[in-house]
């Protein structure tokens, strides 16, 4: 029995036809156009996030100070495009000094609404002369409230 052995003389085979390349590029050009919506509104939600949390950190910050050093502490906020806010301390309530001074949150510029119901300020005892209520919104729609209660708990939703 004798084999025929077909054999190509000066033609490469390997590497890829333009239609397997092109097929490759469409469907990567497919899941980009499918995935990239679900980027932007993931990436939102986390400045909307970051941005709570620093606030409930520094309220916090404000509360443990307060007990601490035996002072009153608030947070008062300065700016709402972006987000601005300063820490001050007090014995009295009367003067304050400033602690850190505007504070900023860059990536606030680009919520849609930023809402405070008053400037939280901690005693001695860790406790808030009134109860505040925070809420930002960003461009999607996402809201994040920040709550601080008259017992000075701190608590994002």
């Amino acid at each position: 029995m004798t084999e025929k052995v077909a054999r190509s003389y000066g033609r490469s085979e390997a590497g890829f036809t333009m239609m397997e390349l092109l097929i490759v590029i469409a469907i990567g050009t497919i899941m980009l156009a499918v995935t990239l919506p679900m980027i932007s509104s993931w990436t939102e939600k986390n400045r909307l996030l970051g941005a709570s949390r620093k606030i409930v950190n520094d309220l916090q910050y404000c509360r443990q100070n307060a007990i601490s050093d035996n002072k009153y502490y608030k947070l008062e906020f300065t700016a709402s495009q972006p987000i601005t806010y300063d820490i001050k301390k007090s014995d009295d309530m009367a003067t304050w000094e400033t602690v850190y001074s505007n504070v900023s949150l860059s990536e606030s510029s680009q919520f849609q609404s930023f809402e405070a119901s008053g400037n939280p300020i901690f005693n001695y005892k860790g406790m808030t002369t009134a109860g505040v209520t925070i809420t930002i919104v960003n461009g999607n729609g996402d809201a994040k409230t920040v709550t601080v209660t008259l017992a000075g708990k701190v608590s994002s939703s």
